[in-house]
């Protein structure tokens, strides 16, 4: 018995343990995290000043001229405001919960599933009249098929007056 209750209490002490280091890194990023947003934006934005104008004109306006330098430059800010977008971006956005702007992308979706919708719709009605069509004309056989052999049948007593009289089921010998 003493050894069930030492276990539950090495249980609940481990799970206070857990319990408190997970407040105490919660409460860490709380204060760190704000830190080091500032710090991955003034290293974006200090790389961006040193390309603009530190290396670019020596790298590549002196060697390439005027209108190179222009296409890597705007090249450049293109990169920088798409990466300050897209790291902003993840920073407002809670996890689980990519937000409103996917309203846009899931309107494409309904209206992209709306319109293979339709297409199976017109499909499904080609299909339906085709199917129709066969059925009528299958009709239109058995009706062909029962005239044809309504015919042969009343042709039958004819034949078989030719060869002579209907044969019966018992022998020669009679009844």
């Amino acid at each position: 018995m003493k050894r069930v209750v030492n276990c539950r209490c090495i249980q609940r002490v481990v799970l206070s343990a857990i319990g408190w280091i997970d407040w105490a890194f919660s409460l860490l990023l709380r204060v760190v995290g704000p830190v080091l947003v500032v710090l991955a934006n003034s290293l974006i934005a200090l790389v961006s000043v040193q390309w603009i104008f530190g290396l670019a004109p020596v790298y590549v306006t002196a060697p390439y001229g005027v209108v190179a330098s222009g296409l890597v430059h705007a090249f450049g800010i293109y990169l920088l405001l798409n990466l300050l977008f897209n790291y902003w971006g993840c920073l407002l956005t809670r996890p689980g919960f990519p937000g409103d702007h996917l309203a846009a992308v899931e309107a494409a979706a309904e209206r992209a599933t709306r319109e293979v919708g339709a297409q199976y719709e017109a499909k499904l009605g080609e299909i339906e009249g085709a199917m129709r069509e066969l059925i009528s004309q299958n009709r239109a056989l058995k009706a062909e098929l029962r005239r044809w052999t309504s015919l042969d049948a009343a042709a039958l007593p004819l034949a078989e007056s030719r060869d002579g009289p209907p044969r019966t089921s018992s022998g020669p010998g009679g009844s």
